[in-house]
């Protein structure tokens, strides 16, 4: 089943009509430059602009909130995410292709419901080329955009801790250990465990 932009927003954060306002307060809606994010990645001066454009217009704030530095510390730290940077390449590339053939104009000179229309093509399938799925990158671009602004702060996104000030999470760093040993344990803790089962 497909879901539209705000379909998965109305999912992760509860937000009725008018949700997005009520977003935009929250961050206070200064303005995010994304500045870390030109060095790191291979993008010309157009496509880091469609980039955040579309990033802005998936999640209203998340330039704000640090998510195209959340981005770009996992395309250009983690090995398996490096294999994203041609998507994000060739995505934003498509961006401006597909504005400019529905309203003559570059992406991030495009009005909101002329943004939806060319997600939509996204979303649907209707963008593929040789090195690129449409309706993949869209999906990895919301995924990025919702990581980045509820992550943990130390990867670059979820600036001064917005993310979580807005769904009401108070982090926890304490975790408790198990006395393995009064149990008959091996001595080790479930988290020694994590992700290797």
């Amino acid at each position: 089943m497909k879901c539209s932009r705000r379909q998965v927003l109305i999912g992760f954060f509860g937000l009725a009509t008018g949700g997005s306002v009520a977003l935009k307060l929250a961050l206070g809606r200064g303005k995010g430059d994304g500045a870390k994010l030109w060095p790191k990645l291979p993008l010309d001066p157009a496509q880091t602009r469609a980039l955040l454009a579309a990033l802005e217009h998936v999640l209203p704030g998340a330039l704000e909130a640090g998510v195209p530095d959340h981005i770009a510390y996992w395309l250009t730290t983690d090995k398996y995410f490096k294999n994203f940077v041609k998507d994000f390449e060739e995505g934003s590339r498509q961006l401006d292709r597909v504005a400019q053939d529905l309203h003559q104009k570059s992406f991030a000179d495009c009005a909101g419901e002329q943004k939806d229309a060319v997600f939509k093509r996204f979303q649907s399938g209707g963008v593929r080329t040789a090195t690129l799925d449409g309706a993949r990158f869209f999906e990895r671009l919301v995924t990025f955009a919702l990581e980045g602004f509820l992550g943990d702060p130390k990867y670059g996104g979820n600036r001064n801790q917005v993310g979580w000030k807005f769904i009401g999470f108070k982090p926890c760093w304490w975790a408790p250990r198990v006395d393995t040993a009064s149990h008959g344990g091996n001595g080790h803790t479930p988290s020694d465990h994590a992700g290797h089962h």
